[in-house]
């Protein structure tokens, strides 16, 4: 069986088609009882972009949501492990 991160991460790789995209991602994920929001160790680009991090409670992997700002189109990834020191 896939892991249902995965099929999540897949179409957002690339980051966010629109604000309306990124909103829907975020609420979907937020809504997502294997997630449990956690607070942001580390920022990923300190220009100041909102962040948000979730902790999968089935894998224990600690995933990013960075809201776009154009031309960055935001971000789902996962964690890298020296972040999360």
């Amino acid at each position: 069986m896939a892991d249902q991160t995965e099929d999540l991460t897949s179409e957002y790789l690339n980051g966010f088609k629109s604000w309306s995209d990124y909103e829907y991602f975020r609420r979907l994920v937020e809504h997502r009882t294997e997630f449990e929001s956690i607070p942001v160790r580390s920022h990923y680009s300190n220009v100041g972009h909102v962040e948000f991090w979730f902790r999968d409670k089935r894998s224990n992997r600690v995933w990013r949501l960075v809201e776009p700002d154009a031309p960055f189109r935001g971000l789902w990834a996962v964690v890298p492990a020296n972040e999360l020191q």
